[in-house]
């Protein structure tokens, strides 16, 4: 809703106004799901897990998740999260339960707070719950911006795994994780790395529904003692991308590798025979990651096959991405585009499977910015996830031009005195009027130019956009723009996002 409290427009003496409103469609299958998962014939049954459109079973990483929170209960231990954000519905009354039998045992660590004031359930609709919902209820919350990372310790059990905790990533994008009921040394690992961001790094504790400055903790002598887990062979040391963070933690624990997650992936591309497979939300032709480029068409060159499963949403918003994947195809690397992927994952000669958090992207190299990734040649592990890949590569798109209308969640700042005016095409209340009367609201793009259609209610309004600034995470797109008079290209031509969920606001000189 509007913040106008049924005042008219005219009458406030405000710099601003916000429309805010939710299009939560249910979600609708798409032709790339149309296989399913039955023919597939999985071969463990603790270690690889996932998420997939409409996809419940045992594997699935809701369910897996559940069952690790429930056992954790039972057993009266403790509950630690890691994610950068934390939408979901399910998970929230999840933890809820959680916390009545484990009253201070439960704690998240979130890198968005913004993104975790909202809440879905699995058919992608608003839910009225929130994480200001699990603090008041005592779950102990803090923010650090740069935690990228996404885990879950469930007393002795843990699991590492690409998605955030937004019912998107738990319901419908394709995600990967691998859960160890068995593995102590990646428990120990896990609990390192949450003590050090928790207490050390957050920024900010969610203290009595307000976010406070957080106080930097001291571990005492026996925290600092050397812990010595014996590490299971079949997985390299636990990979993480902050070099600040690796000196910290490598001194008392040497099941952590002494190479950044960069660095790690680099060498392990460089060491492909025979094939290489990726699965990638963001690759970015910044500087430094075109090293990555460069390595891919070196080994393409040798004869390597090399295939490359990529995000179409991501692509079409992102003008650089697609002209580096246009390039990497030119050089016999071959792309194709599934939806809105955002697992992240290489598999190298059908031998070695790799598991990260991050992307191909500034995140990566930052020394705040903290992601994890964890590699195993475990053979039913790479068989499982080659399987996966394998479905997903056959359903996923060779351009991609092929699905427009996808859904997106839109954040929009405008900032143009001409848009309050007394023509009727741009009044404000005219426009909130259609906004909650609508039956659809779009963004319309071509070329880096957008539009913003509201359609439906027997009225319709085309918003010629100038983009300023534009700033992506995950399907959420923030827009800083200016009104433009008309359109300057034609509409049908562009590619076509239906809003999820809409919050505008309208800035105007007194």
């Amino acid at each position: 809703m509007s913040n106008s409290n049924e005042i008219r427009f005219k009458e406030i003496p405000h710099w601003f106004y916000k429309i805010s409103y939710p299009f939560m469609p249910i979600l609708e299958q798409k032709h790339q799901e149309v296989e399913g998962l039955e023919k597939i014939k999985f071969v463990d049954e603790p270690y690889f897990t996932l998420s997939y459109y409409n996809y419940e079973g045992n594997r699935s990483l809701y369910s897996k998740l559940q069952k690790m929170v429930e056992l954790a209960i039972k057993e009266d231990s403790y509950i630690l999260v890691s994610t950068l954000y934390l939408n979901s519905f399910e998970v929230l009354e999840l933890l809820l339960d959680a916390v009545k039998i484990l009253k201070g045992k439960v704690y998240i660590l979130i890198g968005n707070s913004e993104l975790s004031s909202c809440s879905f359930d699995r058919h992608g609709m608003m839910k009225k719950l929130n994480i200001l919902d699990l603090e008041s209820k005592g779950i102990l919350i803090r923010k650090n911006s740069g935690a990228h990372l996404k885990f879950l310790i469930a007393g002795k059990r843990c699991m590492v795994f690409t998605t955030n905790l937004s019912s998107d990533g738990l319901f419908y994008n394709p995600e990967f994780g691998l859960t160890f009921d068995d593995e102590p040394w990646i428990n120990t690992c896990l609990k390192q790395v949450f003590r050090e961001l928790w207490h050390k790094n957050s920024e900010k504790a969610l203290i009595n529904g307000n976010w406070n400055d957080s106080i930097e903790w001291y571990p005492d002598s026996k925290l600092s003692e050397i812990i010595n887990e014996k590490r299971n062979k079949n997985f390299a040391p636990l990979i993480l991308s902050s070099r600040k963070l690796i000196n910290l933690i490598h001194q008392i624990n040497k099941n952590f590798h002494n190479q950044t997650l960069y660095q790690f992936i680099i060498d392990l591309l460089k060491q492909a025979k025979e094939s290489i497979e990726i699965s990638i939300y963001s690759f970015y032709p910044i500087d430094k990651i075109k090293e990555i480029k460069e390595i891919l068409i070196h080994q393409a060159n040798k004869g390597v096959i090399i295939k490359i499963l990529v995000p179409e949403i991501q692509v079409k918003r992102n003008k650089s991405m697609y002209k580096l994947l246009k390039s990497l195809k030119q050089n016999r690397i071959s792309v194709r585009y599934y939806r809105e992927i955002h697992g992240k994952i290489i598999i190298i000669d059908s031998k070695r499977f790799l598991l990260f958090t991050g992307n191909f992207n500034y995140y990566l190299l930052k020394k705040n910015s903290y992601d994890l990734g964890i590699c195993t040649k475990k053979d039913t592990i790479v068989q499982n996830a080659i399987k996966f890949y394998d479905l997903l590569w056959k359903e996923a798109s060779e351009s991609p031009h092929e699905h427009p209308n996808l859904n997106l969640n839109l954040e929009l700042v405008i900032k143009s005195a001409n848009f309050i005016a007394d023509r009727k095409r741009v009044d404000i209340s005219l426009l909130e009027n259609l906004i909650f009367k609508s039956k659809e609201i779009q963004l319309i793009s071509k070329d880096e130019k957008y539009v913003l259609a509201v359609n439906g209610a027997g009225k319709s309004l085309i918003i010629p956009l100038e983009v300023i600034e534009m700033e992506e995470i995950d399907n959420y797109l923030t827009l800083n723009a200016l009104i433009l008079p008309q359109p300057n290209f034609q509409l049908k031509l562009g590619d076509i996002y239906k809003i999820k969920n809409l919050n505008l606001t309208l800035f105007w000189p007194k």
